[in-house]
């Protein structure tokens, strides 16, 4: 299984590291996609290094884009051969169901699971 974690918080890289703790086979994979939207990629690059230190023992690889979220991850999900994506319900201070999460709950074409932060 190919899982395809997109996340720009360290909240949704921990509540996706808790949920694949006792998922994760020994064939699976897990990459961590950051995007980073304009200039300041302090928040990605904290929740890409939370991935590396919750999930020690995955087979892990981190990634990092720049542009548009729901297209970068859209993107990832073919480009990986995704076959299961993990996002947040919303980015940090909203509240409900963010923009992002909505479009690649509509296009993916592959199973999501939003996690709650």
């Amino acid at each position: 299984m190919e899982y395809l974690l997109a996340t720009a918080s360290v909240h949704t890289t921990a509540a996706a590291a808790d949920w694949l703790a006792d998922r994760l086979g020994p064939d699976d994979r897990v990459t961590v996609l950051g995007v980073v939207e304009s200039g300041n990629d302090r928040d990605v690059e904290d929740a890409l290094n939370v991935a590396r230190v919750r999930l020690p023992d995955a087979d892990l690889r981190t990634e990092r884009r720049e542009g548009v979220p729901d297209r970068e991850i859209l993107a990832a999900v073919d480009s990986l051969g995704a076959n299961h994506v993990l996002l947040g319900l919303h980015q940090p201070g909203g509240s409900g169901l963010g923009t992002t999460t909505a479009a690649v709950l509509v296009e993916a074409g592959v199973p999501v699971t939003v996690l709650p932060e």
